[in-house]
């Protein structure tokens, strides 16, 4: 699952918001320095990295390796509906609404696109991604974005 918190809580590190998640659950997050995403995982101590944040506006991948489902219950106030994403200029982001917010993606966040822009996000019933381009006419199909999601934006050069 791609997931998102967009809430700001006392605190979002993993070890407080993935509490529930079961032995052998996986995160991975996207390291920009390295350039890849690293993996933290659910042992039966915790947490192999306790402190690692997930905070509002950043993306990451929840792998659940056992055979039942849990919920990820996010708590925490609202954030400021104007803050930008963390979103770094001719790369690919991996991001979320930094707000519980759902809709097309010009209803509910403020940007400018630029032809050759895409969206990428995944659809979890067909197991694979959706993509979206803007081009000179604005998108193709333009995205729709859910609560606690988390999608990949790749921008061209500006």
């Amino acid at each position: 699952n791609y997931i998102s918190d967009p809430l700001k809580g006392a605190t979002n590190v993993i070890s407080s918001l993935l509490g529930s998640a079961p032995v052998g659950t996986r995160l991975y997050k996207f390291d920009f320095q390295l350039g890849n995403l690293v993996s933290y995982d659910r042992g039966q101590n915790g947490w192999s990295d306790p402190n690692v944040t997930l905070s509002p506006g950043e993306g990451a991948i929840v792998e659940n390796t056992g055979t039942e489902g849990f919920d990820l219950p996010f708590m925490g106030a609202v954030g400021n509906p104007s803050q930008p994403l963390g979103i770094r200029t001719a790369a690919r982001n991996f991001v979320g609404l930094p707000v519980p917010a759902a809709g097309r993606l010009s209803e509910v966040l403020s940007m400018t696109w630029a032809a050759g822009d895409v969206i990428q996000r995944y659809d979890n019933a067909n197991a694979a991604f959706q993509t979206f381009t803007y081009g000179a006419n604005g998108w193709d199909v333009e995205p729709f974005v859910s609560p606690g999601e988390a999608i990949f934006v790749s921008l061209v050069g500006r």
